[in-house]
């Protein structure tokens, strides 16, 4: 049996001071790229071939770092409500809007706003 290679502290340290900027890194490009990819390819279909890159990247890490999987089969449902919920109902609503001439700078504030639902932090909507 393989067993996988283990990361050692200070870079895992290193790998989860990094993760914010490199989440809103990739996160606020996504309405860049989002224009400059609906003139070739439909969105949907983009979305498509990037869930599935992911998944293979994630995957790969998953087995990698031999990360916990889900162990109740509640709890794997939740998670793909979840990410469908996220990454198809919302990426591609969003990506659909930009595709049919919605500008960025209109869907952007929106998905701001939802991340501060889903962090529990709804005043901040209101300024309070």
């Amino acid at each position: 049996m393989m067993v996988a290679p283990q990361i050692e502290q200070p870079t895992a340290d290193r790998i989860l001071q990094l993760a914010p900027a490199l989440f809103v890194l990739l996160w606020s490009t996504g309405w860049i790229s989002a224009r400059y990819i609906v003139g070739i390819v439909e969105p949907l279909t983009f979305l498509l071939w990037r869930y599935a890159l992911s998944a293979l990247v994630l995957a790969a890490l998953v087995l990698a770092t031999d990360a916990a999987w889900p162990r109740r089969p509640r709890e794997l449902a939740h998670m793909l409500v979840s990410g469908v919920l996220i990454q198809a109902v919302y990426l591609g609503s969003v990506w659909w809007a930009v595709a049919n001439g919605v500008p960025a700078g209109v869907s952007g504030p929106g998905a701001v706003n939802d991340l501060r639902i889903v962090k529990g932090r709804p005043a901040e909507l209101a300024g309070v």
